[in-house]
Parts: C-alpha cells; sequence; structure tokens
C-alpha cells in the first residue's frame, strides 16, 4: 500500500509539473505576441518639437521648376507622382492633371473637364498602372474611374463606381483599394468601414478600417489615404493617429504616432461633433486638436504634415534606420531643414519625398539656400511651383 500511495503521489508531483510547464510556456507565446502588436515600441513614433535641430547636413535637396504657361497654369497640386522619367501633377483647383518630363518642361494634360465621355468633372486622385501601360483618373463628383494610355493619354474607357470615394490605389496584386470618410458601400447600405477593396471588375472583395465615426465633410493637408511603399500598401485616416498596412483579406498596425504634446481629437469627440452627418470640422479647426495630418513614406523616411487650430502647420521626419525623429513648426523647419523654407509634401519617388515650393511666397518670407536661389531669380511670384525632391543623405 505504501508502495502505491507513493507511486500515486509521484504522479501528481508530475501532472502539477507538467501543468506549471504548460502555464508557463502559454504566458510566453501570448507575451511574445503582444509583442508582435500594436503596443510593440518598433511600431510607436513618437516625434517631439526640435526646432533648433539642424537637418541640412543630413538631408540632399534637388529642385525642378515647373514650366508656366497658359496651358499649365497651376492652381492648388493635390498630388505629384514621378514614374519612367515624367511626372503627373493634380490641381484640385484647375480641375486637371499635367504631365511634366524630369526638366520641368510641360508635355501634355490628361483628359478634360466636362461632363461627357472621357471627360471628368471633379478629379479627386489618381494612379498609374504601369504593367497595363494605363493611368487611372477618380472622378468624385461622376462616381468614375476613367482609363487613360499611358504612352498617348488617350481615353480609353470608363468604369462606374457605387458611391464617391476620396482616394483609391492599384495594389501590388492588381486589385483596387477604395478609401471614403464617409464609409464605403457594401450591399447598398452604408457599413462601418472606411476601405474596400476590389478586383478589376470591381467585385466586392474585402473590407477593412471599422469606421469609429463617419461624416460627408472631411479636411485633408494634402495627399492619399492610401499609398504604396514597394510592394506593400498601408491607408490612414487623417484624424487617427494609426497608418495600417493592408495584406490580403486585413490590416495590421503598421505605425502609433504621436506628435509631441498635441493631442489628436478622442473618437468620443469626433463622434459627438459629426452627429447626424454635422459638419464637425469648424468646431475641430478651433479645437486645439490635431486638425488632420498627411504622410509620405519611403523605405528609408517617414514624413508628416499636420495642423492645428487653423493656421499651424508642422513637419515631422523619421529615419527608420537611426530610429530618430524630428517635429518642427513651418518656421522651423524652413531655417533648419536644408532648403530655409517651408514646403507642402505631395508624395513620394523611390527614396526621394516630394513637396512644392510656390515661388509667390519664397521671396517675401525666407531666403533660400544657395542651390535654390539660382533657380528662383529665373522666375516670377506668378510662376508654377517649384518641386523639390529630398531624401536622407547616404
Amino acid at each position: 500500500m505504501r508502495l502505491w500511495a507513493s507511486l500515486i503521489n509521484n504522479i501528481l508531483i508530475m501532472k502539477t509539473y507538467i501543468i506549471l510547464l504548460f502555464c508557463f510556456t502559454l504566458f510566453v507565446a501570448c507575451s511574445s505576441n503582444r509583442n508582435e502588436t500594436s503596443s510593440s515600441p518598433n511600431r510607436q513614433i513618437r516625434l517631439d518639437l526640435t526646432d533648433d535641430v539642424q537637418l541640412s547636413d543630413s538631408l540632399e535637396f534637388s529642385f525642378i521648376p515647373l514650366e508656366t504657361n497658359e496651358q499649365c497654369l497651376i492652381g492648388v497640386v493635390t498630388q505629384v507622382e514621378i514614374r519612367d522619367g515624367k511626372i503627373y501633377i493634380l490641381d484640385i483647383k484647375q480641375k486637371a492633371l499635367f504631365v511634366f518630363d524630369m526638366e520641368g518642361k510641360f508635355l501634355a494634360q490628361i483628359g478634360t473637364r466636362g461632363a461627357g465621355p472621357g471627360e471628368y468633372i471633379s478629379p479627386m486622385s489618381f494612379d498609374l498602372d504601369l504593367s497595363a501601360s494605363t493611368i487611372v483618373v477618380n472622378d468624385i463628383e461622376k462616381k468614375e474611374l476613367l482609363y487613360f494610355d499611358l504612352d498617348d493619354y488617350r481615353f480609353k474607357y470608363t468604369k462606374a463606381l457605387p458611391d464617391h470615394y476620396s482616394s483609391f490605389s492599384i495594389l501590388s496584386n492588381h486589385s483596387i483599394s477604395f478609401f471614403s470618410s464617409s464609409g464605403v458601400l457594401k450591399e447598398e447600405r452604408k457599413d462601418d468601414y472606411y476601405v474596400l477593396t476590389c478586383d478589376s471588375l470591381l467585385n466586392l472583395e474585402h473590407t477593412y478600417f471599422p469606421a469609429d465615426f463617419k461624416s460627408g465633410y472631411s479636411f485633408s493637408v494634402g495627399g492619399c489615404n492610401l499609398y504604396r511603399v514597394g510592394n506593400r500598401d498601408f491607408v490612414y485616416h487623417g484624424q487617427i493617429p494609426v497608418i495600417y498596412e493592408i495584406t490580403g483579406d486585413e490590416i495590421k498596425t503598421h505605425y502609433e504616432l504621436t506628435l509631441g504634446t498635441f493631442d489628436f481629437p478622442p473618437v468620443t469627440y469626433l463622434q459627438e461633433n459629426s452627429r447626424n452627418n454635422t459638419d464637425f470640422l469648424p468646431t475641430l479647426l478651433h479645437s486645439g486638436y490635431i486638425s488632420a495630418y498627411m504622410v509620405c513614406e519611403t523605405e528609408e523616411l517617414l514624413c508628416v504634415m499636420f495642423s492645428r487650430d487653423v493656421s499651424q502647420t508642422y513637419y515631422g521626419i523619421y529615419h527608420k534606420n537611426s530610429r530618430k525623429g524630428y517635429l518642427y513648426t513651418a518656421n522651423g523647419f524652413g531655417k533648419n531643414g536644408g532648403i530655409r523654407i517651408p514646403l507642402d509634401l505631395k508624395g513620394t519617388t523611390g527614396q526621394y519625398i516630394i513637396g512644392t515650393l510656390r515661388p509667390s511666397f519664397i521671396g517675401k518670407h525666407y531666403t533660400p539656400n544657395a542651390d535654390l536661389q539660382p533657380i528662383l531669380d529665373k522666375l516670377s511670384p506668378e510662376d508654377n511651383p517649384v518641386l523639390c525632391l529630398f531624401k536622407w543623405k547616404e
């Protein structure tokens, strides 16, 4: 009997050890999984105000003055793409899509304004499908995608959209993603998502990014909510401090942003002030919260431009390799960013961030650096913008 009692006791002890080992293994596994979520330090970017930090030795700049003539008088640039030696510029004021070469010489306007076939009323965004030699324009007014030949810019065909979308992107797998701050259309009703993805025939595939608040009113400081870095696709909302990566049938946190001591509007605040599709923008613009932000990202840099209240603009630069970040006021970035003047961020090409500089603004407020001054000396205040391309020095 003693032998059996001892044996049973040993078995119980072994079971206890096994249970403890299982619990410990489960704890370690869960801890490991938590490190891969949005709480991971590698996914959190904090930019503190550093107006006195010089970046002139860290950034490399190049400039492209855009030709000015009666065919291409640029009003307000909202998107810039550079592909295969061509510069594509969307002007939301003139409601036109212009093409320039890499010297800044005007080449063509893609499409024309109008309500007829192949014409657009309000082009909101565009994308290039190099594999199909096509440039696609999103007309938010007509709810259409217009397809143009990338070689001769002739109109090819139109695809009707079920709703108004502010931006879209042709994904690396040739699907198309659409973004709307008022929610996306699914099964003939507004669903609580900001993003939907369709196949090339516009058949619904997935919905992403649950919409914590929805509004027909939106405020943007430029750029597109959907963008691509290499073969990876990303999305963000201008009032929500998280950038997501679109991966197959889901999205995952790419970065969480903390911008100095400035706060993003709480979701409850946005929900309350946009209830019943109320125009929440006047309240937001005077609230002290960050009004909106935009992102330009390359493999090496993440740049952020955001506004706070009515007239305060800030610029953030994060260098991924060194994990160092810098945050400037408009004046601070102008003085210490390397070109001595502020610029509007518009997009990326390769490792370069793309911005625009207005000749009419520069001469009145700032003294440009030595490389930019000879270019500006040849321009008048009424001339088209100068493109500024910059990257981190190798």
